[in-house]
C-alpha cells in the first residue's frame, strides 16, 4: 500500500498533504516519554524504515548486545582532559515539548538522562557523540543553491561498515535512536504535529528521515551507503568548530583540510529534532574534528620526465 492510500483510508476522499510543523509548548522535558526495556523488547533496529535493500538493509537488523561508547561526557568546568565516554543507550533520551523558532520552524529538543550511582549522576546532558574514525566522502561540503539558505556541513560515511565492527556499532545505535523517534512520532503525534489524529503511520515513516537511511540514486535507483551529516557553522567569517592533525600532539589545522575522501574521528552534537513542510528529521552540528590524511589523491600529481 502506498503513502497515497494510507492517508486516504483516514480522510476518506480528501487528497493527502504535508505534515504541519508541531503546536508550539513551552520548554519542558516530559520524563514520560521514556521507553522501558520490556516496550522494545524484541525490536530490532532499522526494523521500521522502509525497504531499501542490500547489504545495508541487513546491517541496519542486527540486534545490539552492547552498546557503544560515543557519548561524550565533560563536567562543567573540568580541563577538556577529563571528558570520557560512556555507553550510549537511546533509550535514555528525554524528549522535550516542541517549540517554534523565531524565524518559523519548529523542533523538538532531546537530552540524554545520565545516571551513574556510582559518580552520584542523575542529570540531564547535552547529547554530544563521538565518531570512530570514518571516511568523508564530500568533506567540507558547501550548499549554496539559489533561492536556498547556504549551508556547510561534514558527511560521516558508513561505507564498508560491514568489514569495521565499530563504525557498524555506531551506525546501529544510530538506526535504533531512529526507531525510537519514530516510535515517539507515533506517540506525540497530537503535540508534535496539527490535526495528526488522521495521520496513518505509514505516512509518519514517509515523510520521517532517518539519520541512517542510505542513498539512492535517481537516474538508476542504485543504493549507496547511508552516511552522517552533520552542519558545519560560521559567525562573522569564523568557524564555529575546529579541526586537529592526528599527529601527537594535535595541532590545529584549517577546516579547509577536510577534502573529499579524507578520514576522520568527529565530534558531533544533536541539536534537535527539526520539522519542514514535507519531513522531519534529527541534526547534528559538529563541535571538533580530529583528521587523518586523504588517501584520494587531490589536484595535479603527475611527475615529469
Amino acid at each position: 500500500m502506498d503513502i497515497q492510500q494510507a492517508k486516504r483510508q483516514r480522510t476518506g476522499d480528501k487528497e493527502p498533504t504535508a505534515l504541519s510543523p508541531p503546536t508550539p509548548q513551552r520548554n519542558d522535558f516530559n520524563e514520560s516519554n521514556q521507553y522501558s526495556a520490556e516496550e522494545i523488547r524484541g525490536t530490532t533496529h532499522g526494523g521500521s524504515s522502509p525497504s531499501t535493500g542490500g547489504q545495508y538493509e541487513e546491517a541496519a537488523r542486527r540486534p545490539i548486545t552492547e552498546f557503544p561508547r560515543v557519548l561524550y561526557y565533560k563536567k562543567d568546568g573540568d580541563p577538556a582532559d577529563r571528558a570520557r565516554l560512556l555507553p550510549f543507550d537511546p533509550r535514555n533520551i528525554v524528549y522535550s515539548k516542541p517549540q517554534r523558532m523565531d524565524y518559523g520552524g519548529c523542533h523538538v529538543e532531546c537530552q540524554y538522562r545520565l545516571v551513574d550511582a556510582e559518580k552520584g549522576l542523575n542529570t540531564l546532558i547535552p547529547i554530544t557523540l563521538q565518531s570512530p574514525l570514518m571516511s568523508s566522502r564530500w568533506g567540507l561540503n558547501v550548499h549554496d543553491k539559489a533561492g536556498q539558505r547556504k549551508t556547510i556541513s561534514v558527511d560521516l560515511s558508513f561505507y564498508g561498515m560491514e568489514k569495521n565492527p565499530v563504525v557498524l556499532e555506531f551506525h546501529d545505535v544510530l538506526a535504533m535512536w531512529d526507531d525510537l523517534v519514530l516510535e515517539q512520532a507515533k506517540k506525540e503525534k497530537r503535540a508534535w504535529f496539527k490535526g495528526a489524529d488522521d495521520i496513518h503511520e505509514d505516512v509518519l515513516k514517509h515523510f520521517f528521515k532517518r539519520i541512517t537511511k542510505p542513498s539512492k540514486r535517481a537516474s538508476d535507483g542504485k543504493i549507496f551507503s547511508p552516511s552522517l551529516r552533520a552542519k558545519v557553522y560560521k559567525r562573522y567569517n569564523n568557524y564555529e568548530c575546529e579541526a586537529y592533525t592526528n599527529e601527537d600532539p594535535p595541532k590545529l589545522c584549517p577546516m579547509e583540510s577536510i577534502k573529499e575522501g579524507t578520514e576522520l574521528t568527529a565530534l558531533i552534537r544533536h541539536t534537535g529534532i527539526w520539522f519542514g513542510d514535507n519531513s522531519f528529521t534529527s541534526a547534528f552540528k559538529l563541535i571538533q574534528a580530529q583528521v587523518s590524511k586523504s588517501e584520494k589523491m587531490v589536484g595535479f600529481g603527475l611527475v615529469g620526465n
